[in-house]
């Protein structure tokens, strides 16, 4: 955790500091944070929350695959004309299971075809933690 402070701390600049390109990403825009079924569930709505209190700020979040039951059909081409006013973030972890993997990637194909930027943020260490 030290050695992963280091890298997010805030002093460090933009350039240097994934959490600070993350937030330069969003801003402006209202994130849909997407994640898989388990661990990075609670993380999506956990983001979602602090994006409300911090920046003040819509955000949504679903999860895999439920996402693909319902909240899909929403992106369709009519969302071209919203591009600007969103951004995805979908939520990795090495645990996600192999379809799960794969619906994220049809999904971040589908909707950055529609204009919309896709973000992939991978959870990093060993443990859940």
């Amino acid at each position: 955790m030290k050695t992963t402070r280091q890298e997010f701390i805030e002093d460090n600049d933009i350039d240097s500091n994934p959490a600070k390109k993350l937030a330069k990403s969003v801003f402006g825009k209202i994130p849909l944070i997407y994640s898989g079924p388990t661990i990075t569930d609670v993380i999506g709505v956990r983001w979602k929350g602090q994006v409300y209190e911090n920046a003040k700020n819509m955000a949504f979040a679903n999860q895999y695959a439920e996402f693909n039951h319902n909240e899909l059909v929403g992106w369709a081409d009519q969302m071209k004309k919203l591009k600007k006013n969103f951004i995805v973030i979908q939520l990795h972890d090495s645990d996600d299971h192999n379809q799960i993997v794969q619906r994220m990637d049809i999904v971040h194909k589908l909707i950055a075809e529609l204009g919309i930027d896709v973000l992939e943020v991978n959870a990093i260490g060993a443990t859940s933690l």
